[in-house]
């Protein structure tokens, strides 16, 4: 006999209103950015509505140490305190594109693996942490100027993590890896057939499902951060979510070890009304058109401009959008149903944004929910506006 009858009614009608399931084991996470901190302190953070925070990010350096800076000693154990008080996981979050530099170098001989490991679980215990989150960007890619690359990067790093699993205490932390849309390549250049043995260290990977169009690296504008892109324009039909899941399951990564990193910015370009309408007097945007340039962004709490990046509260900054998420007054804007993804565009201006709303991280949570992921991972912490899209996404999930 079921000991609650009346809990299982109230459930399957909801179900049958179409209401998401709820979930258990999985995580809402987000990457803490230990740069914002003045603004966005640790108090800041709704800590009720995650089960894991990321700090970030602490770099790597030579001959397998982790820098911790001056401001990290203050820092870190403030999140620490204030994450375990909240019942929430705290992991460090160790490299990042400025940080990854030696991850190629410390991971590449049997010694350096475990001094590099011995260090890695040092600071596990010096601050108290439940886990370690790597940012290696990228095995085998250099990524940013001066990191050091092998072809032999991505096999080193299994081994690493296989030695750092061995380490005392090792078994009881979580592991896990921001990654992109492709599993780690192998030492042909190839995205590797086979992530099992990744998918038995780490508890779980996040997919960087963001940065797929931007003012700076692609020649047409597109969205920020896609959940599907088979639908769009032939030749544009590139990363998304979905291929990135499908790609990662492929290769024997389960989708329940599968965390989707979602952005809580967008990108701005600076483009004409004919180059964003079609036409000097158009009023619907119309994507994959050119552009002429990056548009001066909005960081967090900031009125400087940030190559581009528009957080999601720098959005209502920079009077793009209300304090509700919605478009403010005089704006185009679309919402892509391909992509998922809105955009803005401010004639007077002549800026076009592509970022993400309510609507599209409650798509995204009901991706992650259909497709059996483990969950989210919101880059970062700071970036959203009154809980806006850490709400929808916990809606679509099931949180």
């Amino acid at each position: 006999m079921r000991a609650f009858p009346l809990i299982f009614l109230l459930s399957a009608a909801g179900a049958a209103l179409g209401a998401p399931a709820k979930r258990d084991g999985s995580v809402a996470i987000a990457w803490y950015p230990n740069y914002y901190s003045d603004q966005f302190g640790v108090d800041k953070v709704s800590w009720s509505k995650y089960t894991t925070m990321n700090y970030f990010s602490v770099l790597t350096a030579n001959n397998g140490e982790v820098t911790i800076s001056d401001s990290d000693k203050d820092l870190l154990p403030k999140f620490v305190s204030a994450a375990h008080e909240n019942n929430v996981k705290a992991i460090l979050t160790v490299g990042g594109y400025g940080g990854s530099k030696y991850f190629s170098q410390d991971c590449s001989t049997d010694s350096g693996r475990a001094q590099f490991a011995q260090n890695i679980m040092a600071l596990v215990k010096q601050y108290d942490l439940d886990g370690i989150d790597f940012d290696w960007e990228f095995p085998e890619q250099q990524g940013a100027d001066g990191n050091t690359e092998s072809p032999q990067d991505s096999a080193n790093f299994l081994k690493f993590l296989q030695v750092l699993r061995q380490q005392d205490g090792a078994s009881d932390i979580t592991l896990s890896a921001a990654v992109g849309d492709r599993p780690f390549v192998d030492a042909n250049g190839d995205p590797m057939a086979d992530m099992s043995g990744f998918a038995k260290v780490f508890d779980y990977v996040e997919i960087m499902n963001y940065d797929v169009y931007g003012p700076e690296y692609t020649k047409v504008f597109g969205p920020n951060a896609p959940l599907d892109s088979s639908c769009a324009p032939s030749g544009q039909q590139g990363k998304s979510a979905k291929m990135a899941v499908e790609t990662w399951t492929e290769a024997g990564f389960p989708a329940s070890q599968l965390v989707l990193g979602v952005p809580a910015y967008g990108y701005g370009y600076k483009a004409t009304r004919e180059q964003v309408t079609g036409s000097s007097a158009g009023d619907s945007i119309q994507l994959y058109g050119s552009f002429d340039g990056t548009a001066p962004g909005m960081a967090f709490g900031s009125t400087s401009p940030s190559d581009g990046t528009y957080e999601f509260e720098g959005m209502m900054e920079a009077k793009f959008l209300n304090d509700d998420g919605s478009v403010a007054s005089g704006l185009l804007s679309i919402f892509d149903n391909c992509s998922q993804t809105p955009f803005v565009y401010d004639p007077t201006n002549e800026i076009l944004i592509s970022y993400d709303n309510a609507q599209s991280f409650k798509a995204k949570g009901d991706y992650i929910n259909s497709a059996g992921l483990k969950g989210f991972s919101i880059f970062d912490a700071a970036g959203d506006y009154s809980d806006i899209l850490l709400d929808a996404i916990r809606g679509g999930v099931g949180l």
